[in-house]
């Protein structure tokens, strides 16, 4: 909002890989202290960051329970306080390199998955700005490996791009959902 900047990032000071947020009031000129978000031994990485006005979410990718889920946690003041971490995945596979957005209350996360034995497209949402969260979707079914997506929302309007080789190349792709998320359109 204005003159106020937000930034996550991963970082190893602490002997293992952790998730750290800095944020300026001031339009960059000044900074205020590192804040690690993560505290455990395992490896935490792929921050993504969103902002809504006051609301901050941020998800990344977390091997605390013996293979990568990806995690999620939010602050309604600006940055200066956080909930508790919350788990959005929960799969014998990985979950990695979840990316985050938000229009109006709804927060949409995406994100990589291996739970189905090569690495597909998996969706959910929250319709109360993160504090519950629906199920996953699958958006991606087929045997090459489907990777890198970017989720970008204008008004009720959800564009989801990602590249996959199941021509036989890497190829980009797009899908689109027209009410916030619910229904997609084919590939």
């Amino acid at each position: 909002n204005g003159a106020t900047l937000h930034i996550v990032w991963r970082e190893e000071r602490d002997g293992n890989k952790e998730i750290y947020y800095k944020r300026s009031t001031d339009g960059g000129n000044s900074w205020g202290t590192d804040i690690r978000l993560t505290n455990n031994s395992a490896i935490s990485e792929w921050p993504s960051i969103w902002v809504s006005d006051q609301t901050v979410h941020v998800v990344w990718e977390d091997s605390r329970d013996g293979n990568k889920e990806v995690y999620y946690k939010r602050s309604t003041n600006g940055g200066v306080n956080w909930d508790a971490d919350t788990r959005l995945t929960s799969n014998s596979g990985d979950s990695w390199a979840p990316f985050i957005t938000q229009i109006g209350s709804i927060v949409h996360v995406v994100w990589q998955d291996t739970r189905d034995g090569n690495l597909e497209i998996y969706y959910k949402r929250s319709t109360d700005e993160g504090i519950n969260w629906g199920s996953d979707l699958r958006f991606t079914n087929n045997s090459a490996e489907s990777r890198s997506t970017s989720l970008f929302l204008i008004n009720q309007f959800a564009h989801l791009i990602w590249y996959d080789a199941r021509d036989g190349n890497w190829e980009i792709y797009y899908n689109r959902s027209t009410n916030e998320g619910i229904n997609w359109t084919s590939d």
